[in-house]
């Protein structure tokens, strides 16, 4: 695992590097620490963590880490943050895509700009990236006015642990473009994969 470690280092761009005591979980600290600014860049940190046998625990925010079962390995920590833009936006159709590093907050400020709102209530409050947004698919106060975090998304790009990209759903409501696999990675804590964009409508 050690030996992996100085090569997973040393294949990863430097300006993405962060200081591992940063992303401390339950008292303990990553190896190494990341905030790719690609989605290359990201899919190329998994690839090589995969292949050194590295654990690798996504995260943004940091306001959902007690969620799910302890980790029993934490060797990389994969800061999304860095993946924080906007892809696409059609006001007219009302469908926005994002990259999962952006928070809800900012999120809502552009399409506040354009008289929209995305309906979602995550406890976390606003501050919630929404890549954790959609790993953790929790309700909010409003759960009964709102509608489900999956139920918002009208595709999705996800990271897979080979670093293979793979995309599920489409840009525009009327899609049918397979199956909603997006819908699989919503609630599934990152367990299946990265999510890197989401589409919403």
């Amino acid at each position: 695992m050690t030996s992996g470690t100085v090569d997973l280092s040393e294949a990863l761009p430097a300006d993405g590097r962060r200081a591992a005591p940063d992303y401390p979980i339950d008292g303990a600290a990553p190896q190494i620490a990341q905030q790719p600014r690609t989605r290359e860049d990201l899919a190329g940190l998994l690839a090589a963590a995969t292949e050194t046998g590295l654990a690798v625990v996504p995260q943004g925010s940091r306001t959902a880490l007690d969620l799910g079962r302890p980790i029993d390995r934490y060797d990389v920590a994969l800061d999304m943050r860095g993946l924080d833009g906007i892809v696409d936006y059609e006001p007219a159709d009302m469908t926005v895509q994002v990259e999962a590093g952006m928070t809800l907050r900012a999120l809502r400020a552009h399409l506040a700009e354009h008289g929209q709102y995305l309906p979602a209530d995550p406890p976390p409050g606003d501050d919630v990236t929404i890549g954790g947004l959609l790993a953790t698919a929790r309700p909010g106060a409003w759960r009964g006015h709102m509608p489900a975090a999956r139920d918002l998304v009208i595709g999705m790009e996800v990271a897979l642990a080979d670093g293979s990209l793979v995309r599920s759903g489409g840009r525009v409501v009327k899609n049918v473009s397979g199956y909603d696999l997006h819908r699989l990675h919503t609630g599934a804590l990152g367990t299946l994969g990265v999510i890197v964009e989401a589409s919403f409508k």
